[in-house]
């Protein structure tokens, strides 16, 4: 083997699960959003979400203020504007105006929610932790909810949805129409 060290390690753990972060400062306030690569659960008991973002991304701005936000799951029906909520800043535009799509208010939050997308964490800010240069910021899942035509046996039916997934840069790719079952292999 030869070896190579990389000027961005984290490319070496990517394709990464894409999700679509809502923030927003207060009720009265225009709703941010951002791509976001760098997510996930933590906890089961309570529910709890991370998300990772430097502290000069807007969208940390808003989350400091109204400490809450709303996790959202796009498709690849949403590329283009997933790539575009991640290659833009809120701070000086309102990027729903450049986007067909529609939100919602959230459940148990104010913050709303990508009606679009096919799933929902609505979140309350727990704790964060400072990281080098980003913040891991942990959100009480206190509601949920998905499309119910997007799941089979209480999972994604993989083989009539496609997720988006982060290579890096402009690059993105989606799960396939292949199912893989692994069993069990230990403890027989």
């Amino acid at each position: 083997m030869n070896k190579i060290s990389l000027q961005k390690p984290y490319y070496l753990i990517y394709p990464r699960h894409v999700v679509l972060i809502v923030s927003q400062a207060d009720e009265n306030s225009n709703p941010n959003v951002m791509t976001a690569a760098w997510s996930s659960y933590v906890s089961i008991k309570p529910p709890i979400f991370s998300i990772c973002i430097t502290q000069s991304r807007y969208t940390y701005k808003l989350i400091q203020k109204s400490k809450q936000f709303t996790i959202n799951v796009p498709t690849i029906d949403l590329i283009k504007e997933t790539f575009y909520f991640g290659s833009v800043s809120g701070r000086n535009i309102n990027k729903f105006e450049h986007v067909d799509l529609t939100l919602s208010k959230g459940e148990k939050i104010f913050t709303p929610i990508i009606n679009e997308c096919i799933s929902h964490f609505e979140c309350k800010v727990v704790n964060q932790v400072k990281m080098g240069d980003h913040y891991v910021i942990f959100g009480e899942i206190l509601a949920n909810y998905t499309d119910e035509n997007v799941l089979k046996n209480g999972f994604f039916d993989l083989s009539n949805i496609k997720l988006i997934y982060h290579c890096g840069g402009n690059k993105f790719t989606t799960n396939s129409n292949e199912i893989i079952e692994v069993e069990k292999w230990w403890n027989k």
